[in-house]
């Protein structure tokens, strides 16, 4: 082919409808003729190519002319549907909130096929992420078919945050979501007990006293003095709170760090013998020690002990008299104790009263 008579003019790209071929540049070289569109054929369309045929159409090099034109046609493949872009215009991801603060929203979103996308195309969804440990999210609340809005901080333990997602959706149906994590503002709350070490209930969980809880500002929590509590022996009721309040009861966190201490009073209990004492086991031999041991008492502490040692005729209480000088923990068994048995009497004492609990008595007493 000559070159020369292949041309913008005599190879064409007409689309399917349109009057005015597609703007293009046109080359040939050895035995191929190319035809580049200046801009990217539409998706989903009918072009047609025609070479000009006639004396003012293409030639060879002898100057032979086509009889007809020469077209063919062809469609280009349809165009995929892009998805939106998502734009979170307020709040910005630095705003933190309290219980119960009002936060508003705002956005707008573009799609590279409709350009800038009606509000009725946009939708919210706000999610409390409660992370104890691995997080988890609770849908709060959604608004369909809206670019913007409000919503009340809520109430919830910490460790939490919410994240809002605004999600586009085009006339395709292609979609695209985009989303903004809200902090809340903490205090750390302390809690105590007098006397130290006793548990305490807040919200969901006990714990021993001292301890520090953090909450999020604005937050109702539970309080609860459990009572009565057992401590080193010694009976605890609950008395008062630091705030006044009842034995269980709500406080709204503050935003500052704050201390609620709860106290208790002492419930005394005279001592109670649970285990008999002994007179420390062996051979009843003259010129052995027998050392007592206490028994096993309940009661409020401190407890102490005293003894008596008796010399009894038979195995019976009412056979028993008082050794004289046999008040102390160990005792000596003397000559004058041959035959008789022994018992020793433990008495228990604390601020509530005293209680006193007897031995069994040992064998007959040896030379």
């Amino acid at each position: 082919m000559d070159p020369a008579t292949l041309t913008a003019a005599t190879f064409t790209l007409l689309r399917q409808g349109a009057t005015t071929p597609v703007t293009a540049t046109v080359s040939y070289a050895g035995q191929l003729a190319t035809l580049d569109p200046s801009a990217n054929l539409a998706a989903g369309a009918t072009y047609t190519a025609t070479v000009k045929g006639g004396s003012a159409g293409a030639k060879d090099l002898a100057g032979n002319a086509l009889v007809t034109d020469v077209s063919w046609s062809f469609q280009t493949a349809s165009a995929t549907n892009q998805p939106p872009v998502t734009v979170i215009d307020t709040p910005s991801s630095s705003l933190t909130w309290r219980v119960g603060d009002t936060i508003a929203f705002s956005g707008h979103a573009s799609d590279p096929e409709q350009g800038t996308l009606p509000a009725s195309a946009l939708s919210w969804t706000l999610l409390m992420q409660h992370c104890p440990s691995n997080c988890h999210s609770h849908t709060i609340q959604s608004w369909p078919a809206t670019s913007s809005g409000s919503f009340d901080a809520p109430d919830h333990e910490y460790p939490s945050y919410l994240e809002l997602q605004l999600t586009a959706t085009d006339a395709g149906g292609a979609s695209a979501t985009i989303s903004v994590r809200l902090d809340p503002q903490t205090v750390a709350l302390s809690f105590a007990s007098s006397p130290s070490g006793l548990q305490l209930s807040v919200n969901s969980s006990s714990t021993t006293t001292p301890f520090t809880r953090t909450v999020i500002v604005g937050s109702t929590n539970s309080l609860s003095a459990i009572s009565p509590q057992d401590l080193g022996g010694t009976t605890h009721t609950f008395s008062t709170w630091s705030d006044g309040g009842a034995q269980t009861h709500n406080v709204v966190a503050p935003a500052t760090a704050t201390t609620y201490t709860a106290t208790y009073t002492t419930v005394s209990s005279s001592p109670v013998n649970t285990s008999l004492p002994t007179t420390g086991g062996g051979p009843a031999r003259v010129g052995r020690s027998l050392t007592a041991t206490d028994g096993t008492w309940t009661g409020t502490l401190p407890m102490t002990f005293t003894y008596q040692w008796f010399r009894c005729g038979s195995t019976s209480l009412t056979s028993c008299v008082p050794i004289s000088g046999g008040g102390s923990k160990t005792y000596v068994i003397q000559s004058a104790d041959v035959g008789a048995r022994l018992r020793v009497r433990v008495t228990a004492t604390n601020v509530a009263g005293s209680a006193s609990a007897i031995s069994s008595s040992t064998s007959p007493v040896k030379r």
